[in-house]
């Protein structure tokens, strides 16, 4: 009787440490698997403007390719200035300014 008692504990703690350790990895494959189903939504992501220096009168038709910009779409020029989609590049001076939307760091590294 005692033997069984004393296997009967020692499963409960078995399944106390157990459920705590897969209470963290069920967590992680919730929180990624929400990420993930809105990854094409802005949900969570957080906007960015970001200013970059390319070179002289680049070709705005390449400045997607220099900027690493996915679905870049040139809308209109008007002299030295062309814009795009979420930015714009002065010819003139080689800046280019536009914004980005990103998750946060942590939920960046779980989708990558």
């Amino acid at each position: 009787m005692k033997k069984s008692i004393l296997s009967s504990l020692s499963m409960r703690e078995l399944h106390r440490y157990l459920g705590f350790f897969l209470v963290g990895i069920m967590s992680v494959y919730a929180i990624s698997g929400v990420v993930l189903i809105f990854r094409d939504t802005d949900f969570l992501k957080k906007e960015k403007d970001i200013s970059k220096e390319i070179s002289l009168n680049a070709n705005p038709q390449e400045l997607g390719t220099l900027l690493g910009i996915k679905g870049y779409k040139l809308i209109k020029t008007e002299g030295d200035i062309s814009y795009f989609e979420n930015g714009q590049y002065d010819a003139s001076n080689g800046i280019a300014r536009y914004k980005v939307k990103e998750l946060p760091f942590i939920l960046d590294k779980m989708t990558h």
